[in-house]
């Protein structure tokens, strides 16, 4: 018969309460504490079982199984790589597949990553997924690599010795970063769902033009009505103002010749009085 022993290791606090359950990490000095922990973690969950590298790499895990006949086996979170299925000699060869891509949603998770140095003599230097140990792309440097990944291009310039890594984790909330101010630069592209603030504000001063031109030439319009209603009852009425106006500036200039006369006569009569 077989056994499985389940061990929770805890602590207790000063106060006496248990505290727990503890999470030894790989180090040197777990191991000279005697606790032989390997370099990734297995968990059995309820979508399959997962399991988490601590050092950076890959974790190397075989896969034997047996009678699979008419079963499925499947696997999720696979990285971009190729993915290599191999039959043996033994049993039928048949193998159906199934393949299915990321959603846009777990695309665009975001993802922590390490920048390593694996071999600095041949200028090696690999981009890593820290949570699942992939190494998501390798480069050779000459001073300067670039990565990118997930919309993020990583720079790493100068040289290093083998083993040196660098950890980039990612901002998980809005405060603090300019994503916003990023989002609002992209306002001002033009995409296949919507115009750019330029776009918007073109249309607007276009619509706001043809209203107030359009609004002009409706004044202009009334005003020339108007006048034309003015004359209609003039000529209907008899009298013009126009002409009215005319005759009255007429009389009003007789008015001031006549006066002017008066004067003169009356300066030539004050002037013979004095003489005689």
């Amino acid at each position: 018969s077989s056994y499985i022993i389940d061990l929770d290791l805890a602590y207790y606090d000063s106060s006496g309460a248990i505290q727990g359950p503890l999470r030894i990490t790989p180090s040197v000095a777990a191991g000279a504490f005697g606790f032989g922990i390997a370099d990734f973690s297995m968990e059995l969950t309820e979508s399959g079982i997962k399991t988490t590298s601590y050092n950076g790499k890959p974790p190397n895990v075989s896969l034997g199984v047996g009678n699979l006949s008419g079963q499925v086996l499947s696997m999720k979170g696979l990285p971009s790589e190729d993915f290599i299925v191999l039959l043996d000699t033994d049993g039928t060869k048949r193998l159906a597949s199934n393949f299915e891509m990321n959603s846009i949603e777990d695309e665009k998770a975001q993802r922590d990553y390490r920048v390593k140095v694996v071999d600095a003599d041949a200028g090696r230097v690999e981009l890593f997924d820290v949570e699942t140990g992939t190494s998501v792309a390798t480069r050779f440097t000459n001073g300067v690599v670039e990565f990118e990944a997930n919309d993020y291009r990583f720079e790493l310039a100068g040289f290093g010795n083998t083993g040196d890594y660098f950890d980039i984790a990612l901002n998980r909330s809005n405060a603090g970063d300019a994503r916003n101010m990023v989002a609002m630069v992209a306002l001002s592209r033009t995409t296949a769902d919507r115009s750019s603030f330029q776009d918007d504000f073109r249309h607007i001063a276009l619509m706001v033009g043809s209203q107030l031109e359009s609004g002009r030439l409706l004044s202009a319009s009334a005003t020339a009505i108007r006048d034309a209603a003015i004359a209609t009852e003039d000529e209907l009425s008899g009298v013009n103002l126009d002409e009215e106006a005319g005759k009255l500036m007429e009389q009003q200039q007789a008015y001031k010749a006549a006066a002017q006369i008066l004067q003169t006569a009356r300066d030539l009569f004050d002037t013979i009085i004095r003489i005689m």
